[in-house]
C-alpha cells in the first residue's frame, strides 16, 4: 500500500497516536486516509484488539499504522 508520492520521513515524524488528519498532513488524500484508518482498525480487530472495533475510534498507535502501511 506504499505510495511513491508520500514522504516517508513525514510518516516517521507522526505523533505517537495518529489521526486521519495526521495522515493528510503526511501527504495522503482525505479519502485515502479514511481507507487506511478503516483498514488499520479492521486489521487490529483481526489481531485480537477488540477495543478498536468501533467507529468512534479517532486515534491509532503510530507503530500499528506504519506496520499496516508496510514501513
Amino acid at each position: 500500500m506504499k505510495n511513491n508520492l508520500i514522504d516517508e520521513d513525514a510518516l516517521l515524524l507522526l505523533p505517537p497516536v495518529v489521526t486521519r488528519k495526521d495522515l493528510v498532513k503526511a501527504g495522503y488524500t482525505k479519502e485515502t486516509s479514511f481507507k487506511i484508518f478503516k483498514g488499520c482498525r479492521e486489521w487490529l480487530v483481526s489481531q485480537g484488539f477488540e477495543s478498536y472495533d468501533s467507529r468512534k475510534i479517532t486515534q491509532l498507535p503510530r507503530v500499528k499504522v506504519l506496520t499496516y502501511l508496510g514501513f
